[in-house]
């Protein structure tokens, strides 16, 4: 983790963690928030009284500050000891965190249907974390990736007919071969420009990992998505 990496993500989340604090306060204070002057839509009242706002009996704003607390901890000891094991903790707390921000913006909109800026201001550092981590540690999320597929994935998939999974899979990656828009993303998201992944074969050089593979794409189907991927 960089400098400029630790300071906006440490930043982000400081921030987060006091906008959790003075909800858990609202909470147990009984603090009524009437957002005044602002659109019809907002009703932070509404939405911090609503069922929504608790999860197993516990205050979503506690969970929210349990949540910036450990990412605190997390960040700092990632930046002092550089270890992939935090990096990987980043990546899948930040991700959780994000899908639990969608998840809650959903529920704001279309179910309760009424906005809390405070809520909505955790949402926006959850998903701009996220964002952060995922670009800033792409050879640990690549190396996270493999290990998910080897200890799960790949049990998982095992237990179904290989033909299907075959078919599946190129049929599959061939449709999103297809889209520019989804390979030109996939490509910002995946490909990793590191020393080590670089090859030289029969005087060629390759800035990613390349190998054949006719004998599972026989029929050529993950060409036009093999390279978004950071393969071949």
């Amino acid at each position: 983790m960089n400098l400029l990496t630790f300071l906006s993500t440490l930043g982000l989340v400081i921030i987060g963690f006091f906008d959790a604090r003075y909800l858990t306060l609202v909470h147990y204070k009984k603090i009524i928030l009437v957002c005044h002057q602002i659109p019809l839509f907002v009703d932070c009242g509404k939405v911090l009284q609503s069922s929504y706002s608790t999860m197993f009996g516990i205050p979503l704003a506690v969970l929210g500050l349990i949540n910036y607390s450990v990412l605190i901890i997390i960040i700092i000891l990632a930046f002092i000891s550089q270890k992939r094991f935090f990096q990987y903790w980043l990546i899948i707390q930040t991700k959780i965190g994000f899908i639990a921000s969608l998840y809650f913006m959903f529920l704001q909109l279309f179910i309760i249907k009424s906005l809390c800026l405070y809520c909505t201001t955790s949402a926006v550092i959850s998903t701009i974390l996220f964002i952060i981590v995922i670009f800033s540690f792409k050879l640990a999320l690549l190396s996270l990736i493999g290990i998910i597929y080897k200890l799960i994935v790949k049990r998982i998939l095992f237990l179904f007919d290989p033909e299907f999974i075959h078919e599946s899979m190129t049929g599959f990656g061939e449709t999103l071969g297809k889209s520019r828009l989804i390979t030109k993303f996939l490509s910002q998201y995946l490909i990793t420009h590191h020393q080590s992944l670089k090859q030289s074969l029969a005087g060629i050089n390759f800035n990613n990992p390349v190998g054949l593979a006719a004998g599972f794409d026989y029929e050529a189907k993950l060409t036009q998505i093999s390279n978004a991927i950071g393969f071949g």
